[in-house]
């Protein structure tokens, strides 16, 4: 699937998603993949910075949609487009530590299909 081709993916452009974030986010995406299939098999290592890389990803992605919900511009005390971009770089960091404590199973599972990939191709 060529991940690089939003219209792959139409739910996200039927649900009010903004559209230059998807754009990011796939781009992302594609570099980690790049990422993924330069790693030689004796490189584990970076084989597995880069699985981590990808689950830390979508973490991020997971919990930016949940603070969509939250509703803060109607809290008294919301700081605007300040507080957004601080709570943007405080999401990609919860991401990144909720990853390499909890989700290490997500990791070993991209890990674990990477391998796959190329044994594959």
């Amino acid at each position: 699937m060529d991940i690089s081709n939003i219209s792959n993916f139409s739910y996200l452009k039927d649900n009010n998603i903004n559209q230059v974030e998807i754009q990011k986010n796939l781009q992302k995406i594609k570099d980690l993949e790049g990422n993924l299939k330069n790693t030689k098999n004796t490189d584990d290592a970076k084989r597995k910075e880069v699985a981590e890389d990808f689950a830390s990803l979508l973490t991020s992605m997971m919990l930016k949609e949940m603070k969509k919900t939250l509703h803060e511009e109607e809290d008294p005390l919301y700081g605007g487009f300040t507080e957004d971009v601080f709570k943007d770089m405080l999401y990609d960091e919860y991401s990144k530590i909720l990853t390499h404590n909890s989700l290490q199973p997500l990791v070993d599972m991209i890990y674990k299909a990477s391998i796959d990939m190329d044994k594959n191709a």
